[in-house]
C-alpha cells in the first residue's frame, strides 16, 4: 500500500522592516479622537488671555519700579558751590547712621553775629544743591544764616531712592541739626525753598507754620521777607518760621 506524502509546511514570511512597518502604520486608519473646533478655540483664547495677564503684570511691575523717576530727577555731580559766587561756607554732614555713615550733606552759610533768622533751604526735585547757588546768595544778602542740603539720592548725600516720606524725614533731620548742633532757636528757623521741597513742609514738623506765607506778605513780625527784597523771585518760593 503506497504511503501518503506528508504535507509540506509553507516557509514563514520574512519579518517586515522598520520602514515597511512605519508605512503600514501611516496607511492604517487613525484611532485618535478628533478634537472639535470649539475646544481648539477655547484653548487658544485661554492662551491669549494668560499672555495678556502676564504682560500686564510685567508692565505694572516695571512702572512700580521706575515711577519715582517721573517726579524726581536727582543729579549726583555737584558742579557749583557758594565759593563760585564769593560766599564763605562750611561743608557739613549730619543725620548719621548707627554705623557712623553720614546720610545728608549740605552747606552752612553763616551771616553776621547779629543775624536774626536762619533759613533752612529745601531745593526742588531736579538737580542738586549746585543748582541753588544763586538763590542761596540772594538769601545770604538778606543778612540771614542759611543751611541748604541735598536729600538722600541727590548730590553727595547717601544714595537712596527719593520719595516724599524720605524728603520729610530729611527735612526733620536738618531741623534737628539746626536746633541741636547749631543751637538755633526754633522760632528763628525759616523754612524756604523751591516746590515741592518747601511746599511739602506743612506736614514735616509738628510745630506748624506761623505766617510768612510769601515774599510780599510778612506776618507775625517776620520781616525777613521785606529785608530780602525779592518779590517775585524764585528764590523765595514759600516758607515760614517753625
Amino acid at each position: 500500500m503506497p504511503r501518503k506524502k506528508a504535507p509540506t509546511s509553507q516557509p514563514a514570511a520574512p519579518p517586515a522592516s522598520a520602514l515597511e512597518q512605519a508605512w503600514a502604520n501611516l496607511r492604517a486608519p487613525s484611532e485618535h479622537p478628533t478634537v472639535s473646533a470649539r475646544w481648539l478655540a477655547m484653548a487658544a483664547g485661554l492662551a491669549v488671555l494668560g499672555a495678556a495677564v502676564c504682560a500686564w503684570g510685567a508692565l505694572c511691575l516695571l512702572f512700580w519700579q521706575g515711577s519715582w523717576q517721573l517726579l524726581y530727577h536727582p543729579v549726583a555731580a555737584v558742579t557749583r558751590t557758594p565759593a563760585s559766587v564769593g560766599l564763605a561756607f562750611d561743608a557739613v554732614g549730619f543725620a548719621t547712621t548707627e554705623a557712623g555713615e553720614t546720610r545728608l550733606k549740605g552747606w552752612w552759610i553763616p551771616a553776621g553775629a547779629d543775624a536774626r533768622y536762619t533759613v533752612l533751604y529745601l531745593h526742588g526735585q531736579d538737580g542738586n544743591l549746585g543748582d541753588t547757588v544763586d538763590e542761596l546768595a540772594t538769601l545770604h544778602a538778606a543778612g540771614v544764616n542759611v543751611l541748604a542740603f541735598d536729600y538722600r539720592g541727590y548730590g553727595q548725600s547717601q544714595f537712596a531712592r527719593p520719595s516724599e516720606a524720605r524728603w520729610r524725614e530729611d527735612a526733620e533731620w536738618a531741623l534737628h541739626y539746626l536746633t541741636g548742633t547749631r543751637q538755633a532757636a526754633a522760632g528763628s528757623v525759616v523754612v524756604m525753598g523751591s516746590k515741592p521741597g518747601a511746599g511739602g513742609w506743612g506736614g514735616a514738623s509738628g510745630a506748624g507754620r506761623r505766617g510768612c506765607a510769601g515774599p510780599t506778605g510778612p506776618a507775625d513780625g517776620c520781616d525777613l521777607w521785606r529785608c530780602a527784597g525779592a518779590a517775585g523771585s524764585g528764590a523765595l518760593a514759600g516758607g515760614g518760621p517753625v
